[in-house]
């Protein structure tokens, strides 16, 4: 019997939900969760949300990503390619915690644009992986990748916007 039968797949799918959020809450935490006031000050390209909009869309995305990494650890895939789909993932963690603290915390607005071009092109490397694997998890990736393509839009503009000051 292969290991994966073994875990309980209610509490896999929970924890594979939580590691999304306990990233973006750590992330939040270092950042001083004013994210709110921060964006309201700053000066934003056209089509820039509320901010109100951000916990939602990212509550949003963290479920969808918490699902499709559930997809790809319950499924019998060779030990190489759950590896290789878990560093990719792991990276697009990595770049999604740092982004806020160089954004808002140190307001390293042109760092934290090098970090939204690479998350995006992780986001697209982590959907072409995972899509070659199951087809119903690439796809739960879709909306992270557009919305990561939307916030390097903004970050764009917001750079722009801080250079034309």
């Amino acid at each position: 019997m292969s290991t994966h039968k073994k875990i309980n797949p209610i509490g896999y799918l929970i924890f594979s939900i939580a590691i999304p959020f306990l990233i973006g809450i750590l992330s939040a935490i270092i950042v001083g969760f004013q994210f709110k006031e921060e964006y309201e000050v700053l000066s934003k390209p056209i089509f820039s949300p509320p901010s109100w909009v951000f916990p939602l869309v990212w509550s949003i995305l963290y479920v969808l990503l918490g699902i499709a990494n559930y997809k790809i650890g319950r499924g019998t895939y060779k030990k190489e390619e759950k590896r290789d789909t878990y560093i990719i993932y792991g990276i697009s963690l990595f770049l999604q915690f740092l982004w806020p603290i160089f954004f808002f915390r140190l307001q390293w607005y042109g760092g934290a644009l090098v970090l939204a071009a690479l998350l995006w092109f992780f986001s697209w490397v982590l959907y072409v992986v995972y899509g070659r694997l199951d087809k119903k998890a690439g796809g739960l990736l879709v909306p992270y990748v557009l919305w990561l393509g939307y916030a390097l839009y903004l970050n764009i503009g917001v750079v722009v916007l801080q250079y034309l000051k």
